[in-house]
């Protein structure tokens, strides 16, 4: 395996743009068109997305951050009271609903999970979430890569592997193309650079960069 790539964690300064970038946390349709309209970069959630505002971010480059794993999760009932587990059970129904209608529409889309509502180590799910709403495989993980880094201002150094960006990757035993949510298992990653530096390493795979 040959990398040709940088390995450190200084970040490039992000291009000179104009603004600060928002990301806006709207579930309901009406939220999620006036923060399309007053130009926010994201929208997370974005769960009861309608025809006019899918026009009006598909116009802008607004990204849509669906969090699946967050609207798909629904609780058991013997756990939680009734009203909450039909408010989510409702709810669930229709962010897949609307945002199926979004991600076939071409809604530029980077990955997000609501970290802290969903269980940490399990967060690949998301990709597998995606597949099933209409993306292709491949561009689920564009979602999680290339888009994301380019939503956080990023992309000179994170996204994709390029000489003279940082070794940010993943290894996994997996065909992500032929089911996805194999990588919803935590052994199925088998390493992970962060940065240049080895956080996980299954199979030693990277013995001689982390000596």
């Amino acid at each position: 395996m040959y990398l040709n790539t940088r390995f450190g964690s200084s970040l490039k300064r992000p291009p000179d743009e104009p603004g600060q970038p928002v990301a806006a946390h709207a579930q309901g349709t009406q939220g999620i068109l006036e923060a399309v309209r007053g130009g926010a970069a994201s929208v997370e959630h974005g769960y009861e997305i309608d025809d006019e505002t899918i026009v009006l971010m598909k116009e802008h480059g607004t990204f849509l951050v669906p969090t699946l794993s967050s609207a798909l999760r629904v609780p058991s009932p013997e756990k939680v009271p009734p009203y909450l587990y039909q408010k989510k059970t409702l709810w669930s129904q229709i962010a897949r609903d609307h945002l199926e209608v979004a991600l076939s529409a071409g809604v530029k889309v980077a990955l997000g999970t609501d970290a802290g509502v969903c269980p940490h180590g399990q967060n690949l799910t998301e990709l597998g979430h995606l597949v099933d709403l209409g993306l292709r495989p491949w561009q689920a993980l564009q979602a999680g890569t290339a888009n994301a880094a380019e939503l956080m201002r990023l992309s000179a150094d994170l996204g994709t592997l390029e000489q003279g960006k940082l070794a940010d990757l993943v290894v996994t035993t997996k065909h992500p193309f032929r089911n996805i949510h194999d990588l919803a298992v935590p052994d199925s990653i088998r390493a992970v650079v962060q940065g240049g530096h080895v956080k996980k390493d299954l199979d030693e795979q990277f013995a001689p960069l982390a000596a």
